[in-house]
């Protein structure tokens, strides 16, 4: 009988674990985490969402204290599996119908994010997975089908990001926007409309299209709840010139659709008048970019990554990404000869050198993978951002640094200017 691969046994010890009803695990991978995140993926296939997003968190904890970039790496592709198992990046988000719900698996994936989200330090942004992002998630969520569900920890979390230093202009914005809802939904209305008409404005010149959408989407339904719809329907028409020339198409159908959730009620002329103005951004989505295929490699082969951080001290930043007027300038601290500019483009798009890959949303960075090998396979394009994901969003002037204890925002952001839209 020939030898059984290391993860294989790890799996088979994963799952008579689950059927012997134990949840605990022995870490026999070197990875700290690894056999937590086993037990995570079979307990989310299986339904349990709350015991699963326990156990990522509990495997990002490992790594952290271990001090392991794989461990945390893992982490969030495990919660990136069973997201898109629940909500898969998938052609029905693309379809030109703004009064179908693209986004049918939405409440589950807000229980397993909220139960991670719930697990992870939230006075720490990392490199993979990040209690700030995830509960960005979470906001956007309540703001679109108006549940409050998970809305309190997630209002925590941002405003606690937003006063913490080094972390970008938009993390202010994004305490703001949260603490509007919060205010909404405790209706104390002219404190709401204080706080999320300026977050709005705000985010849209910095070109934070998506929260920007969703916060002019609760300005409006409070508008409305005060029976002023004339002004709530003014608002959505704000936020539709806004856009940018070449909106993120499956995150505007998602809106719209949730202006039909939380407008329902509104008089047919107003709801047809809206429909007619948002008639142009009914169109299909690009096809999305295929990933780079991995390869073998031989024995003893490390990528530049892999050999730079052997000897990384863990706050110098090992890769850099800095918005210009121009896109996201990337760049590795070890080896400047993979440095590119990329042009902000809707959806998700990847940045790769010397074993490095970055995520890139718009003006949002996240860390993807660090390969200390060079042999694996590069992710593919996707329609809409990776939830999952530590995405960051940056200023024009601000620069995303990743070092192997975390994640800065350094730079100084460029003042408001005005917007152009469409």
């Amino acid at each position: 009988m020939g030898r059984v691969a290391p993860t294989v046994l790890l799996a088979l010890t994963a799952l008579l674990a689950i059927r012997s009803g134990r949840v605990e695990a022995k870490d026999e991978d070197p990875v700290p985490g690894a056999a937590l995140l086993v037990l995570a993926e079979a307990k989310g296939k299986g339904g349990d969402l709350v015991e699963a997003g326990g156990l990522i968190a509990k495997a990002v904890a490992a790594a952290v204290k271990a001090k392991s970039l794989e461990g945390e790496e893992r982490a969030a592709e495990t919660l990136e599996t069973l997201l898109d198992e629940i909500e898969p990046d998938a052609l029905n988000g693309v379809l030109a119908n703004p009064l179908r719900n693209t986004r049918p698996g939405r409440f589950k994936a807000r229980e397993l994010v909220a139960t991670v989200h719930a697990g992870l330090d939230a006075n720490r942004r990392g490199l993979f997975l990040s209690a700030s992002s995830l509960a960005l998630g979470l906001l956007l969520d309540s703001i679109a089908i108006g549940d409050d569900t998970y809305l309190t920890p997630a209002v925590a979390t941002l405003v606690a990001a937003g006063a913490a230093p080094k972390g970008g202009v938009a993390a202010a914005h994004f305490a703001r926007l949260a603490e509007g809802v919060r205010f909404a939904r405790d209706g104390k209305i002219d404190e709401a409309l204080a706080a999320l008409a300026p977050a709005a404005q705000d985010l849209e010149g910095r070109g934070f299209t998506l929260p920007a959408l969703h916060a002019r989407l609760e300005q409006a339904a409070v508008l409305f709840a005060s029976q002023r719809e004339a002004e709530a329907f003014a608002v959505l028409g704000k936020a539709v010139d806004a856009l940018p020339k070449e909106p993120d198409l499956p995150n505007v159908h998602e809106w719209l659709h949730a202006v039909e959730n939380r407008l329902e009620k509104a008089t047919p002329a107003s709801l047809n008048a809206f429909r007619e103005r948002s008639q142009p951004l009914l169109g299909s989505s690009p096809p999305i970019a295929g990933g780079r295929g991995g390869h073998g490699v031989a024995p003893g082969n490390v990528s530049p990554a892999g050999k730079a951080l052997q000897r990384w001290t863990a706050s110098k930043p090992f890769v850099t990404a800095t918005r210009t007027a121009e896109g996201l300038h990337c760049e590795l601290a070890f080896d400047a000869k993979g440095a590119a500019t990329v042009a902000l483009k809707p959806g998700q798009t990847t940045w790769e050198a010397g074993g490095v890959t970055l995520f890139l949303a718009g003006p949002a960075v996240a860390l993807c993978m660090v390969d200390e090998v060079g042999s694996r396979t590069q992710p593919s394009g996707r329609h809409r951002a990776s939830r999952a994901r530590a995405y960051c969003w940056l200023a024009r002037g601000e620069t995303y640094a990743a070092s192997p204890g975390g994640v800065e925002i350094t730079g100084k952001a460029t003042a408001l200017t005005a917007r152009t839209g469409r």
